[in-house]
């Protein structure tokens, strides 16, 4: 999973990328809004991890931006000045999480890897639908009715696995959704 971290502290940013560099992660970083929307011009990365306070726009100005241009992109917001309004006006505006400085190191790791299993989820998803949006092929051959009760039963299930995919995780794990422990 590539990462682009956004944050004017150089400090900050190299000890997130350290970090997420230990971990498995592809890491890009910017200083400031511009560096970020450069980046992202050249490069999709699978999630931005960026701080609320930057020089020129804010965090959050981001975060609308580039939702703009990727609304399934996962953006998480991090701030050394945690308030409750802050953290309800990023959630509105489509973050995927807020978190504060500093930044807790388990909180991190699960975040990261919540966004990684529902990217997984969502990837599983779209391939089904394909699969399903030609039944000539995908594995699944056949018109007969008994094959048309499995592509239901499929499809059905499909549907489950999304619902559940924006749920909340005693949901996802009753949802029959692959991928659940």
């Amino acid at each position: 999973m590539y990462v682009l971290v956004v944050d004017d502290e150089p400090a900050l940013r190299e000890v997130l990328s350290q970090r997420l560099t230990s971990w498995g992660y592809r890491v890009a970083t910017a200083g400031d809004v511009q560096e970020a929307e450069t980046l992202l011009n050249t490069s999709e990365p699978d999630l931005v991890l960026s701080d609320v306070v930057l020089p020129g726009l804010s965090g959050l100005d981001l975060l609308r931006r580039f939702k703009a241009r990727n609304a399934a992109l996962p953006v998480v917001l991090i701030t050394a000045h945690a308030n409750v309004d802050a953290a309800v006006e990023a959630m509105k505006a489509g973050a995927t999480d807020f978190l504060t400085k500093p930044i807790d190191t388990a909180t991190l790791r699960a975040v990261l890897e919540s966004v990684r299993v529902d990217q997984r989820e969502r990837k599983a998803a779209r391939s089904l639908d394909e699969a399903l949006q030609e039944p000539a092929t995908g594995g699944l051959i056949g018109s007969s009715a008994a094959m048309r009760d499995v592509r239901a039963i499929v499809a059905h299930r499909v549907h489950r696995c999304r619902r559940a995919h924006h749920g909340r995780k005693w949901h996802r794990q009753r949802s029959g959704c692959p991928n659940h422990p």
